[in-house]
């Protein structure tokens, strides 16, 4: 399909997946619910993500709720917040369903002391001063932590003690290839990683891969195995001069990493069982070119689809417009990635996009703060201080439906963070606790 065509639309709303035959024949029989045995119960009732699914289960069937299961003990559902942990691990963030901000409640000196680079699985991604890259989950306070960066071959990075806790790089040449003779580039630690993900929630996977994307190495990413690596590995990937917009994690073990430039993209395939990394590429077609995208984030879908969000025209100026247009991602056909346009993305589910930590989110339990349809987005403000021009960041909405920006009136959220504290993500809290031990690396 050439570029510049625009395929039809499709839905991801689970309304069209419904069966349309009209065999009366094949119709399943519905199940006696009420007879299923106890463990079978529990299990079901163990599996429940909130207090309310939980409330509703019980109180549907009399006989399960005479079998007495012990209180789950979940928190109440929590909407995704605004995370500006950027210069300060303990927040603030925002809760847009509140219109307040709060700030995290840990006293871990070595989180207190660490640069937030990141938000992954409901977990803050942290580099300390010492060079210790740490997972902490600030609601459950679980602290893993990994091996010093400064681990990678001595040809990439150096972490001299005299520069105040900054790194030395040695960029690599065209070639690919790093000289360990070449002038170093000394960068800060807020300068020094540009994205980073999780695999999988530590909390549920002690097995967990991390993978960073470096600022001034091209074409060479850093990955950590948790118990198999005791430091961090280069890996070299199959296209030179990629640029990555934007990484996701998928439940069929990869790591998506995209250019939205070039539109080719990038799987990390995790799911070796001997826990060997592959990287294969993809062209991405069925794009329409011109205009070029001002950002690209990827995202899994509800349904467990890869999708492509493209925010093809930003006007920062005042009054602000933009227009973001979504795709689905056929991977069918490898090496190629089609590209199929969006516009209903499932009922009651909304986006919520920014670099490295997007999320489809069931928004059904926040209908007075969120938009089924919607995406949710850091946009950039344009205000003055004590007579002095500055650009922060605030939230936009896009509706999928209109195709054009909603409820955005150009004004700061009613208790909106102080306006210069740094890059905001978006956070979807975890309220699972490590049930494995030993997690501190050596």
């Amino acid at each position: 399909m050439a570029d510049d065509a625009i395929p039809t639309a499709v839905s991801l709303s689970t309304s069209t997946m419904a069966d349309s035959g009209d065999n009366d024949g094949d119709a399943i029989p519905a199940a006696s619910w009420a007879s299923l045995p106890r463990d079978l119960v529990g299990q079901i009732i163990s599996r429940l993500t909130c207090t309310v699914h939980y409330l509703r289960a019980v109180f549907a069937c009399r006989r399960w709720a005479n079998m007495n299961f012990s209180w789950p003990g979940h928190r109440p559902l929590q909407p995704p917040v605004a995370l500006f942990c950027e210069f300060f691990s303990r927040g603030p963030y925002y809760n847009p369903a509140t219109g307040i901000s709060y700030y995290f409640s840990h006293s871990l000196q070595a989180v207190n002391d660490s640069y937030c680079f990141g938000a992954s699985h409901g977990w803050l991604l942290l580099l300390g001063t010492d060079s210790f890259i740490h997972t902490f989950n600030p609601v459950t306070s679980d602290l893993v932590t990994l091996p010093q960066l400064f681990t990678a071959p001595d040809s990439m990075l150096q972490f001299p003690a005299e520069l105040c806790g900054n790194y030395l790089v040695f960029p690599d040449t065209s070639g690919n290839q790093v000289v360990p003779d070449a002038a170093a580039v000394t960068v800060h630690c807020r300068d020094l990683i540009r994205l980073s993900v999780l695999s999988s929630d530590p909390a549920d996977d002690k097995n967990f891969t991390m993978l960073i994307v470096l600022n001034h190495i091209a074409d060479i990413y850093l990955y950590f195995r948790m118990g198999v690596d005791a430091a961090w590995v280069p890996i070299t990937i199959p296209l030179a001069h990629f640029h990555c917009s934007d990484l996701a994690p998928t439940r069929n073990k990869k790591i998506y990493t995209v250019d939205g430039k070039k539109m080719a993209m990038l799987a990390f395939d995790l799911s070796d069982p001997a826990r060997n990394i592959t990287v294969s590429s993809y062209t991405i077609s069925g794009v329409p070119r011109p205009p070029s995208p001002d950002a690209t984030f990827l995202l899994e879908s509800a349904n467990g689809s890869l999708l492509l969000v493209n925010k093809i025209r930003e006007v920062r100026a005042e009054p602000y417009d933009a227009v973001l247009v979504v795709f689905r991602l056929d991977l069918s056909a490898p090496p190629q990635a089609r590209a199929l346009p969006v516009a209903d993305i499932g009922a009651g589910n909304a986006l919520f996009i920014c670099e490295g930590g997007s999320g489809c989110f069931d928004i059904s339990a926040f209908p007075r703060t969120f938009s089924a349809n919607h995406i949710y987005f850091f946009r950039p403000f344009l205000g003055y201080e004590a007579g002095q021009a500055f650009e922060a960041e605030t939230l936009g909405i896009f509706s999928l439906e209109k195709g054009e920006l909603a409820a955005d009136s150009g004004r700061l959220l009613r208790g909106w963070p102080y306006l210069k504290l740094g890059k905001v993500r978006w956070l979807f809290f975890n309220f699972r606790f490590i049930r494995w031990y030993n997690i501190e690396m050596a």
